[in-house]
């Protein structure tokens, strides 16, 4: 399963996510950059609790992004850049304290006025391609 190792970064893999991860509840790194990873980010992945670290930058993974990631307040590093993510990131979760760094598609955050805001936040690192 993918889940059991901490960083699965450059592999080649293909697929999609575990249907049903919340079993997993002590993972605190799950790192899956630069694969060929697609479908959708399951909710019950914004439900890990112990979750520091979520890259899953660099895949094909499609859909909304599921809301429940704005109650995660273990997540330092969320990265989900070059995805085909729909809908926007709602302003709340870069306003997390421990939220160290934060990389999205642009068109995440322009598709919204209220991301405004954040252009300057040095948190704040935009990947993908343009619009």
């Amino acid at each position: 399963m993918l889940f059991s190792c901490r960083n699965l970064k450059d592999l080649c893999l293909r697929g999609t996510l575990a249907p049903d991860p919340r079993n997993l509840v002590h993972v605190k790194y799950m790192i899956l950059r630069n694969n060929s990873c697609s479908g959708l980010i399951q909710e019950e992945i914004a439900k890990l609790n112990e979750l520091e670290v979520l890259d899953l930058g660099y895949n094909n993974f499609s859909g909304q992004l599921p809301c429940h990631f704005i109650n995660n307040f273990s997540i330092a590093i969320f990265l989900l850049d070059n995805n085909v993510l729909l809908g926007n990131m709602h302003p709340e979760i870069y306003e997390r304290q421990k939220l160290s760094e934060v990389q999205v598609d642009g068109r995440l955050l322009q598709e919204s006025t209220c991301y405004a805001h954040l252009q300057g936040d040095k948190r704040l690192a935009q990947g993908g391609s343009p619009m």
